[in-house]
Protein backbone atom coordinates (compact mmCIF):
# COMPACT_ATOMS: atom_id res chain seq x y z
CA UNK A 1 0.00 0.00 0.00
CA UNK A 2 1.41 3.38 -0.97
CA UNK A 3 0.45 6.10 1.55
CA UNK A 4 1.43 8.87 -0.88
CA UNK A 5 -1.03 7.44 -3.40
CA UNK A 6 -3.80 7.95 -0.85
CA UNK A 7 -2.69 11.55 -0.31
CA UNK A 8 -1.90 10.90 3.33
CA UNK A 9 0.40 13.28 5.17
CA UNK A 10 0.63 10.83 8.04
CA UNK A 11 3.79 8.95 7.25
CA UNK A 12 3.43 5.21 7.22
CA UNK A 13 6.94 3.88 7.11
CA UNK A 14 6.45 0.18 6.77
CA UNK A 15 8.81 -2.74 6.72
CA UNK A 16 8.33 -6.28 7.81
CA UNK A 17 9.94 -7.04 11.14
CA UNK A 18 11.89 -10.24 11.65
CA UNK A 19 9.11 -11.44 13.93
CA UNK A 20 6.76 -11.65 10.96
CA UNK A 21 3.46 -9.80 11.07
CA UNK A 22 4.55 -6.53 12.72
CA UNK A 23 4.86 -3.32 10.74
CA UNK A 24 6.61 -0.16 11.92
CA UNK A 25 4.30 2.85 11.66
CA UNK A 26 5.13 6.48 12.37
CA UNK A 27 2.23 8.72 13.36
CA UNK A 28 2.92 12.41 12.69
CA UNK A 29 0.91 15.51 13.55
CA UNK A 30 2.14 19.04 12.71
CA UNK A 31 1.05 21.13 15.73
CA UNK A 32 3.91 23.55 16.50
CA UNK A 33 1.83 25.53 19.04
CA UNK A 34 0.73 22.48 21.05
CA UNK A 35 2.13 21.84 24.51
CA UNK A 36 1.27 18.12 24.64
CA UNK A 37 0.12 15.57 22.05
CA UNK A 38 -0.73 11.91 22.60
CA UNK A 39 -1.98 9.05 20.44
CA UNK A 40 -5.06 7.06 21.42
CA UNK A 41 -6.78 4.26 19.58
CA UNK A 42 -7.15 0.53 19.35
CA UNK A 43 -3.40 0.16 19.87
CA UNK A 44 -3.58 2.03 23.21
CA UNK A 45 -6.87 0.63 24.52
CA UNK A 46 -8.23 4.07 23.62
CA UNK A 47 -8.10 6.48 26.53
CA UNK A 48 -6.92 3.88 29.06
CA UNK A 49 -3.30 4.24 27.91
CA UNK A 50 -2.61 7.35 25.76
CA UNK A 51 0.86 7.32 24.24
CA UNK A 52 2.73 10.65 24.53
CA UNK A 53 4.29 11.88 21.30
CA UNK A 54 7.56 13.78 20.93
CA UNK A 55 7.84 17.15 19.15
CA UNK A 56 10.67 17.66 16.67
CA UNK A 57 12.41 20.97 15.84
CA UNK A 58 9.78 21.79 13.16
CA UNK A 59 6.86 21.36 15.59
CA UNK A 60 5.77 17.97 14.21
CA UNK A 61 4.74 15.51 16.91
CA UNK A 62 5.83 11.92 16.22
CA UNK A 63 5.63 8.44 17.62
CA UNK A 64 6.69 5.10 16.12
CA UNK A 65 4.87 1.87 16.90
CA UNK A 66 5.05 -1.71 15.68
CA UNK A 67 1.56 -2.92 14.80
CA UNK A 68 0.08 -6.09 13.39
CA UNK A 69 -1.49 -6.18 9.95
CA UNK A 70 -5.08 -5.00 9.81
CA UNK A 71 -7.20 -1.89 10.29
CA UNK A 72 -6.29 0.44 13.17
CA UNK A 73 -8.60 3.18 14.46
CA UNK A 74 -6.96 6.15 16.18
CA UNK A 75 -7.20 9.80 17.28
CA UNK A 76 -4.89 12.39 18.79
CA UNK A 77 -5.22 14.26 22.08
CA UNK A 78 -3.88 17.79 21.54
CA UNK A 79 -3.65 19.88 24.72
CA UNK A 80 -6.52 17.87 26.19
CA UNK A 81 -8.76 18.04 23.08
CA UNK A 82 -9.49 14.83 21.16
CA UNK A 83 -9.25 15.12 17.37
CA UNK A 84 -9.00 12.90 14.31
CA UNK A 85 -5.90 13.08 12.11
CA UNK A 86 -6.55 16.11 9.84
CA UNK A 87 -3.89 14.89 7.39
CA UNK A 88 -5.35 11.43 6.86
CA UNK A 89 -8.33 11.22 4.47
CA UNK A 90 -9.25 7.77 5.82
CA UNK A 91 -11.95 8.51 8.42
CA UNK A 92 -15.10 6.88 9.74
CA UNK A 93 -17.87 7.81 12.16
CA UNK A 94 -16.91 7.01 15.74
CA UNK A 95 -20.47 6.37 16.94
CA UNK A 96 -20.32 9.37 19.27
CA UNK A 97 -21.07 12.12 16.74
CA UNK A 98 -17.45 12.56 15.66
CA UNK A 99 -14.92 10.79 13.51
CA UNK A 100 -11.81 8.75 14.02
CA UNK A 101 -8.98 8.16 11.59
CA UNK A 102 -7.88 4.73 10.47
CA UNK A 103 -5.03 3.12 8.64
CA UNK A 104 -4.74 -0.17 6.83
CA UNK A 105 -1.59 -2.20 7.21
CA UNK A 106 -0.39 -5.21 5.26
CA UNK A 107 -2.22 -7.25 2.71
CA UNK A 108 -5.95 -7.44 3.18
CA UNK A 109 -9.06 -7.13 1.10
CA UNK A 110 -8.26 -3.39 0.77
CA UNK A 111 -4.93 -3.97 -1.01
CA UNK A 112 -5.10 -3.61 -4.77
CA UNK A 113 -3.35 -6.26 -6.77
CA UNK A 114 -1.80 -4.91 -9.94
CA UNK A 115 -2.26 -8.26 -11.73
CA UNK A 116 -6.01 -8.29 -11.04
CA UNK A 117 -8.20 -7.28 -13.95
CA UNK A 118 -11.60 -5.77 -13.32
CA UNK A 119 -14.69 -5.55 -15.42
CA UNK A 120 -16.97 -2.55 -15.55
CA UNK A 121 -20.58 -1.67 -14.90
CA UNK A 122 -22.24 0.36 -17.65
CA UNK A 123 -25.65 2.01 -17.92
CA UNK A 124 -27.78 0.69 -20.79
CA UNK A 125 -31.13 1.93 -22.08
CA UNK A 126 -33.37 -0.71 -23.67
CA UNK A 127 -36.63 0.16 -25.41
CA UNK A 128 -39.60 -1.95 -24.35
CA UNK A 129 -42.56 -2.21 -26.71
CA UNK A 130 -44.69 -3.92 -24.07
CA UNK A 131 -44.05 -1.17 -21.51
CA UNK A 132 -44.13 1.58 -24.10
CA UNK A 133 -40.98 3.20 -22.77
CA UNK A 134 -37.24 2.82 -22.46
CA UNK A 135 -35.89 1.10 -19.35
CA UNK A 136 -32.55 1.79 -17.71
CA UNK A 137 -30.35 -1.17 -16.75
CA UNK A 138 -26.93 -1.58 -15.29
CA UNK A 139 -24.89 -4.32 -16.94
CA UNK A 140 -21.65 -5.81 -15.66
CA UNK A 141 -19.12 -6.48 -18.41
CA UNK A 142 -16.33 -8.90 -17.50
CA UNK A 143 -12.71 -7.88 -18.19
CA UNK A 144 -11.88 -7.59 -21.89
CA UNK A 145 -15.54 -8.17 -22.86
CA UNK A 146 -15.43 -5.88 -25.87
CA UNK A 147 -11.75 -5.24 -26.42
CA UNK A 148 -12.10 -5.51 -30.21
CA UNK A 149 -15.35 -3.54 -30.55
CA UNK A 150 -17.35 -6.46 -31.97
CA UNK A 151 -20.20 -6.47 -29.46
CA UNK A 152 -22.80 -3.74 -29.48
CA UNK A 153 -25.82 -5.69 -28.26
CA UNK A 154 -26.61 -7.50 -25.05
CA UNK A 155 -28.77 -10.56 -24.74
CA UNK A 156 -31.36 -9.72 -22.12
CA UNK A 157 -34.65 -11.15 -21.03
CA UNK A 158 -37.01 -9.48 -18.63
CA UNK A 159 -40.65 -9.75 -17.82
Amino acid sequence: MNPEYLGMHTILTTHMALSGALVEVEFCLPQPQAKAVALIGEMTDWQAAPMPMARDAQGVWRIKLRLRHGQWLYKFIVDGQIMFDPNNPLRADDGLGGQHSYLLLGDGDWAQRSSTTYGEVIQVEISSQSMGEACQFQVYLPPNYDQHGRYSRFNASYE
